[in-house]
């Protein structure tokens, strides 16, 4: 899976300055809309929010993985989103969220390319340097190359 395809710089929002989860997923979700990967940025939305209802995405370690397999899913992609004031999430940890990752998947990819992604992910978040790197990072670019080092790896 090349993430390249996954992810660009439009996908990508460093000063998100949102005040609720609802908020943060409709940010990202209008950005995905925007790039032409969602044939519906609401009917996305609710698939989300109904995932959301299940469990927290709230990773914990100030990250959420919110995600929706949906059929308001054009192409397969996910949006990065960093809040420096932080987004209460119902985390794992009880901390807010500063860094959000949202994934889009057509629902007839469930099960293969979403739990690759999703599983990928949640993986490298374990990883210190993988966190402070993409807390930190300055550029679009600098998310993507993060992103794509660690993914491929």
């Amino acid at each position: 899976m090349e993430i390249s395809n996954l992810i660009n710089k439009n996908l990508i929002n460093l000063e998100m300055n949102v005040d609720s989860r609802e908020e943060a997923i409709k940010v990202l979700a209008e950005m995905m809309f925007n790039d032409g990967k969602l044939k519906s940025q609401d009917d996305y939305i609710v698939d989300v929010l109904e995932r959301e209802k299940e469990g927290t995405t709230g990773f914990g370690m100030g990250f959420a993985i919110p995600h929706g397999k949906s059929d308001a899913v054009k192409e397969t992609c996910f949006a990065a989103g960093r809040s420096a004031k932080g987004i209460e999430w119902n985390s794992l940890d009880g901390e807010p969220v500063n860094f959000v990752i949202l994934i889009a998947v057509p629902k007839e990819e469930a099960g293969t390319t979403h739990l690759k992604i999703l599983s990928q992910i949640a993986s490298n978040l374990m990883e210190d340097d993988f966190r402070d790197n993409l807390l930190q990072a300055q550029l679009e670019e600098e998310v993507i190359n993060i992103l794509s080092r660690e993914m491929e790896e």
